[in-house]
C-alpha cells in the first residue's frame, strides 16, 4: 500500500544568498562610489547569474530552464545598458532599452505564471506563483 508522506518544510536560504550578496555589494558601492557604478555592478552580477542559467539549460535542455535563461540574460542586458540618467530625469528610454524592457516583462510573466496543465496532479486553480529568487529579496 502506498502512503503519502509529508515533506519537511525547507527553510534553506542558499538559493537566495547570491541575490542577498549582490544587493549588499550594491549598497556598499552606492555609498562609496555612487549610484551609476552600483547599478552597473548589479548588471554585471546579474550577467554572472545569467551564465549559471545558461549552464543549467545546457545540462537539462528543459523548456522552463530555457525561458528562465532568456529571462535572466535579458534582465542583465537591460540593467547593463540602462542609461542611469533616465532614473533621475524625465525622458524616453532608447529603443533598445524599451525593447529589452518589453521582452523582460513578457518573460517574467511566463516565468511567474506557468502553464496550469503542468501542475502534476495538484489543483490547477490553486497553483502557487513561482517567483524567481531575486524578486524575493
Amino acid at each position: 500500500m502506498y502512503f503519502a508522506r509529508k515533506l519537511k518544510p525547507n527553510w534553506d536560504i542558499t538559493g537566495l544568498l547570491p541575490g542577498i550578496f549582490l544587493y549588499v555589494v550594491c549598497i556598499m558601492v552606492w555609498i562609496q562610489a555612487g549610484i551609476q557604478i552600483a547599478i552597473r555592478i548589479v548588471g554585471y552580477g546579474l550577467a554572472v547569474y545569467a551564465i549559471f542559467t545558461v549552464y543549467i539549460f545546457v545540462r537539462t535542455r528543459s523548456h522552463d530552464s530555457f525561458v528562465r535563461m532568456l529571462h535572466m540574460c535579458s534582465l542583465a542586458l537591460f540593467v547593463i545598458i540602462l542609461p542611469v540618467t533616465y532614473l533621475f530625469e524625465s525622458g524616453e528610454l532608447p529603443v533598445v532599452s524599451r525593447l529589452l524592457g518589453f521582452i523582460q516583462m513578457m518573460l517574467l510573466a511566463w516565468v511567474c505564471f506557468p502553464d496550469p496543465g503542468s501542475c502534476h496532479g495538484s489543483d490547477p486553480y490553486h497553483n502557487e506563483l513561482k517567483f524567481p529568487a531575486y524578486l524575493m529579496v
